[in-house]
C-alpha cells in the first residue's frame, strides 16, 4: 500500500515487518507491506495515497539515512 506521511515531524521511522527502519519525509509517498500501512493510517499523520511513491530503502546507518531522504525543505 502507498502511504504519505502528513505529520509535524521533518521526517520519521518507521520499522518495517522484516526488522529493517526506513526514513519518511513530511510529505512524501512510500510503498510499504499493506500490514505495516494499515497500522500507520489509522493515525492522524498518516493517509493512504494516491502519489508515486518511493521504494523505501532500509536505514542501515544514520549518516546513511541522512544521505538517503536528500536536503531539508523545512
Amino acid at each position: 500500500m502507498k502511504v504519505e506521511y502528513r505529520g509535524p515531524h521533518k521526517s520519521v521511522d518507521v520499522p518495517l515487518g522484516d526488522g529493517s527502519t526506513i526514513v519518511v519525509r513530511r510529505g512524501e509517498s512510500v510503498e510499504i507491506d499493506d500490514s505495516v500501512a494499515a497500522g500507520l493510517i489509522v493515525q492522524s499523520t498518516w493517509r493512504e495515497s494516491k502519489a508515486k511513491a518511493i521504494e523505501p530503502k532500509p536505514e542501515a546507518a544514520p549518516e546513511k539515512a541522512a544521505k538517503s531522504v536528500g536536503k531539508d525543505k523545512g
